[in-house]
């Protein structure tokens, strides 16, 4: 082999060798590319079948407006246990302590209502209700009542 060759060569094997030590593991959120933490997830079904993750229900919902799709289904993720649950079942809570870089929304999603209620006294939020609950106009098929 030349020497070329041979340098070529190297440099395979050591991007090859390399490529799993650089690579982020970490989940990016699809409208704004932040990381998705686990507890703040949003998982939407597109209609095409396609699964797409967001960092938190503003981005989720900011994502189906701008799309102008209605998703197949929408998940979210329990703030207690982190364990996911249809929108359409989930209790939200807008937190007044807002955003931070470990917590992402003003919107956190409880799968119990007195575990919401329990926050949202502790905390100072408000549990979200009617037209206010957040991607609740995506699975109606109804106009969002605020951005």
């Amino acid at each position: 082999m030349r020497r070329f060759e041979v340098t070529v060569l190297l440099l395979a094997v050591a991007v090859t060798i390399a490529a799993p030590f650089t690579r982020r593991d970490t989940e990016r959120c699809t409208l704004d590319g932040v990381d998705v933490q686990a507890d703040f997830r949003v998982r939407i079904i597109d209609e095409r079948g396609t699964d797409l993750a967001f960092c938190g229900v503003r981005c989720a919902g900011r994502w189906i407006e701008r799309s102008k799709t209605r998703p197949h289904e929408i998940h979210v993720t329990d703030v207690t246990n982190g364990e996911e649950l249809l929108a359409s079942e989930a209790t939200f809570v807008h937190d007044i302590q807002g955003w931070t870089e470990s917590v992402p929304d003003f919107i956190r999603v409880f799968a119990d209502e007195s575990e919401a209620t329990r926050h949202a006294s502790t905390f100072g939020g408000e549990l979200l209700r009617g037209a206010d609950v957040p991607l609740s106009f995506s699975l109606s098929g109804e106009a969002p009542t605020h951005p």
